[in-house]
């Protein structure tokens, strides 16, 4: 049991951390650079759990353990795409592309930039359809104004309540007007 600790404690204090700056066809093997000179390393193999394949992107990082005749092994890893994780969560998946899967509490979630574009343009649409309806209303209220001529100096003809509806109306439509431009950018983000 000594020794286990001991061979675990002796690889933990010999990580050195790199880039990943090129990767071969299956992302078993990249080029790694850990900013010395002399430090670009080609070759260095991927550790990965039994069954679990990826191919890293460039510019990801590398925990690489100690170079040795054997070569340089390290797993791939990328902080930049990482989603924030609450105590006891698991996450797994391409968070560069938006795409996992995720355990929280005992529920998984699975989401991808797919259906994440598709939630987005649908809502996109649905305010759009509500922005249109708040303004055919604002329409149908105006339409039941009669024009009234009156002396000049007398008071306006027009319903304060038809006013204050008006007026619900504009703030609702600006509402999801802000909300629609809200959305408008995370798909863009999204996509570009």
């Amino acid at each position: 049991m000594f020794y286990i600790f001991a061979s675990f404690f002796y690889i933990m204090s010999n990580i050195d951390f790199a880039t990943i700056t090129m990767s071969n066809e299956t992302g078993s093997e990249y080029q790694v650079n850990n900013g010395y000179v002399g430090g670009i390393y080609n070759g260095a193999i991927s550790l990965l759990p039994y069954g679990i394949l990826n191919k890293s992107v460039v510019g990801s990082h590398f925990a690489m353990l100690q170079n040795n005749e054997n070569g340089i092994a390290g797993f791939p890893f990328n902080l930049k795409y990482q989603m924030p994780l609450s105590e006891g969560d698991f996450a797994s998946g391409n968070f560069f592309a938006g795409s996992y899967v995720w355990h929280n509490e005992g529920k998984i979630k699975i989401a991808n930039s797919k259906q994440n574009f598709y939630t987005l343009y649908n809502e996109i649409l649905q305010l759009g359809i509500d922005i249109l309806q708040l303004q055919n209303e604002v329409f149908s209220i105006l339409e039941t104004l009669t024009v009234v001529t009156g002396t000049p100096g007398a008071s306006s003809p027009l319903d304060p309540s038809i006013a204050s509806q008006i007026s619900a109306k504009k703030e609702e439509i600006a509402g999801k007007i802000t909300t629609l431009q809200e959305k408008k950018q995370a798909l863009a983000e999204l996509l570009f």
